[in-house]
């Protein structure tokens, strides 16, 4: 809430409550330089809305979703405002997943399309830059659905922007080493290495739009970089593991007979475990960034109660 306050005061004034100066369509509030508010607000806004209902007094339901509401208005502003693309897609999912799961909550989720749409709405008309971002987003999806779809049935290449081009870059590291990968960490040494042939091919691509192949430490995205460093056998295990997690998270969730404390601590974390691993997002590295660190920490918490035994505080409750 902080954070998503400091960031609407930085687009009013043009400074946040630090001195932080912001401009353009991407505001980073209390993080400086740091463009990473939008994220911030999605991983940790879930436990908002789950905290009020943990604590709640079961008569003033309707102080809960008016709270609600209100955090829901001011984090939603939040993340526009910072302009990060993936985070809004992100809580769209995350409040979709609370929908299904809080019944409490729907009244006010069903609000939620007006709010999105109005929020944008404002931004674009107040700010073009917003206007711009809106239609860049969609302009990207589209271009990933085109290259996804002629990858796949031609195999023709389309480079068609910046994230394409480090997808396209996992892949043909991984060719190199199709079963067990070039190693943890490799990323950058093989894929300085590939074949002439295939760079020529992806340099055609680039060339037209007039940048060149330069390879990064890791592609931008989890899937793709253990593919590329740990080969097929590599993400074969982590899918399972990853599977193995969800249903059993799942099966508690859904097919047991749960205290309602215990359904809404696991909830939370089973939601942020699901929008982490969503597969088109943009990542960090996954064996050495905070955003895996993140994640290991959520697999933590979600194994720790998914195995919690019969005999503990909230059964003798």
């Amino acid at each position: 809430m902080f954070v998503s306050f400091d960031l609407i005061i930085q687009y009013v004034f043009g400074k946040d409550l630090f001195g932080f100066e912001g401009a353009g369509r991407r505001l980073a509030g209390p993080f400086g330089d740091e463009q990473i508010a939008g994220g911030f607000i999605q991983r940790f806004f879930i436990f908002l809305p789950y905290s009020l209902l943990f604590f709640k007094d079961k008569n003033k339901n309707w102080k809960i979703q008016i709270i609600f509401l209100f955090m829901l208005l001011i984090c939603t502003l939040g993340i526009m405002i910072a302009g990060n693309r993936m985070p809004i897609i992100l809580l769209i999912l995350s409040l979709g997943l609370i929908f299904v799961y809080q019944k409490s909550l729907r009244k006010i989720l069903i609000l939620l399309p007006f709010i999105i749409v109005g929020t944008y709405t404002y931004l674009a008309n107040a700010n073009i830059n917003y206007s711009y971002h809106l239609k860049s987003t969609l302009e990207r999806s589209s271009q990933i659905y085109d290259y996804a779809k002629t990858r796949i049935t031609t195999g023709e290449i389309k480079l068609l922007n910046t994230y394409i081009k480090e997808i396209e870059l996992g892949i043909l590291t991984w060719e190199e080493n199709i079963y067990l990968g070039g190693g943890v960490k490799s990323f950058y040494r093989t894929c300085a290495n590939i074949n002439n042939s295939k760079i020529v091919r992806l340099n055609l691509e680039l060339v037209k739009r007039g940048a060149k192949v330069n390879c990064n430490i890791h592609p931008h995205n989890y899937y793709v970089q253990i593919l590329a460093e740990l080969g097929i056998m590599g993400l074969f295990l982590s899918l399972f593991l990853f599977i193995l997690i969800f249903l059993k998270a799942a099966k508690k969730i859904h097919f047991t007979e749960e205290s309602n404390e215990k359904f809404m601590i696991i909830v939370p974390f089973f939601i942020i475990f699901l929008t982490e691993l969503f597969p088109l997002k943009t990542t960090g590295n996954f064996f050495t960034s905070t955003n895996a660190t993140f994640l290991f920490i959520i697999i933590a918490f979600i194994v720790g109660l998914i195995e919690i035994k019969k005999n503990n505080y909230y059964d003798k409750k």
